[in-house]
């Protein structure tokens, strides 16, 4: 089964993250999420978001980077997740998502019971 991790911009404590991705897991940061995977030492492969809360001029060339108007229907996460079902997800973890502003953490969890 293939499993991908999304990083988030949420509040995180790295001795409360439990699971780390594997080798051939899809990992993906949604904006300044990105800021998180690299504080728990993670790779990011793809990099998705409208850029209100990261600069990315210092992104390595290896990342793919995915970038959506500002003006969207759907949250930088919701579009992680979809990416990461399009990319043949079929499990999913979110790291950082419950935290932080709340419109997002209720839209997380709204994201949690539609999947």
């Amino acid at each position: 089964m293939k499993k991908a991790f999304i990083y988030t911009g949420g509040s995180i404590l790295p001795e409360n993250i439990t699971e780390h991705p594997k080798a051939d897991d899809i990992v993906i940061a949604a904006d300044s999420g990105y800021k998180n995977a690299l504080s728990l030492g993670e790779r990011v492969e793809i990099l998705l978001g409208d850029f209100d809360s990261l600069e990315i001029k210092d992104i390595p060339w290896s990342v793919e980077v995915l970038t959506v108007p500002a003006e969207k229907d759907f949250t930088d996460t919701q579009l992680a997740v979809q990416t990461a079902i399009d990319k043949g997800a079929q499990d999913i973890c979110i790291i950082g998502g419950l935290d932080g502003r709340l419109d997002h953490t209720l839209s997380n969890m709204a994201l949690l019971r539609d999947l």
